[in-house]
């Protein structure tokens, strides 16, 4: 059952990797994208203003923030998320809620630098999730995508190893089975053979007293030879 289980695993993990490795044969066609514009809150520190954003500054706080170009490094990786899910929040709903996914992207960069091969498989399953679920936001996960897909690579290495692995002990405990079994069946015929010698042995003896109690039969021969006929 571990082997067909081991077996399954790898089939899965082989079909969501090719599935991934699609997405990262279109990195070309996602950079040469236009620019993205984003949703964010009005804050010095994101917001590049103008002058179609001073002339809507007195719009309600709840209406759906104006298209604005941004962008920004998170964990070295250029970003321009559209956040466009958020549009129809209020202003400090949407701080708080785009400092969660940028916080939300960071953490995942910083699971996948900390996989490690035991329980791989659970943890890059929940990594492929929060990938999506962070793109689907406008977030560049192509990065953290890639070096996941290989790391799934090399741990399908792994799997594939201990497999065969596994395999050679399996038939190396076939043939240490049938080691056994005819060694007990040279062991039986081993003393089968030691009785066999026994019973050689005994029934030599029994001849030899034989042999050495019979009469001298020449002369009993010679004796009845010349005795007279009965008449």
């Amino acid at each position: 059952m571990r082997i067909i289980n081991n077996i399954c695993d790898i089939f899965n993990v082989e079909k969501t990797v090719q599935a991934k490795v699609v997405d990262l044969k279109n990195i070309v066609e996602y950079q040469s994208l236009p620019t993205v514009f984003t949703l964010v809150p009005d804050h010095p520190a994101m917001v590049q203003t103008n002058e179609k954003l001073q002339e809507k500054s007195d719009a309600p706080s709840n209406s759906p923030l104006p298209l604005i170009k941004i962008s920004r490094l998170l964990k070295g990786i250029p970003q321009s998320p559209h956040f466009f899910q958020l549009r129809n929040y209020s202003e400090l709903a949407r701080e708080k809620l785009i400092a969660a996914w940028d916080q939300a992207f960071e953490d995942t960069a910083e699971k996948v630098h900390d996989l490690k091969a035991m329980d791989f498989w659970i943890n890059a399953r929940k990594l492929w999730k929060t990938m999506e679920d962070l793109q689907g936001m406008g977030y560049n996960v192509i990065p953290i995508r890639r070096r996941l897909v290989e790391m799934t690579e090399v741990m399908i290495l792994f799997k594939n190893s201990k497999l065969e692995i596994l395999k050679l002990k399996n038939k190396a405990e076939n043939h240490r089975l049938e080691r056994s079994r005819l060694e007990s069946i040279v062991m039986s015929f081993q003393m089968r053979a030691e009785r066999e010698g026994m019973n050689m042995v005994r029934l030599l003896g029994e001849a030899d007293q034989k042999e050495k109690g019979l009469p001298n039969y020449d002369i009993l021969m010679e004796s009845l030879a010349i005795k007279p006929f009965d008449v």
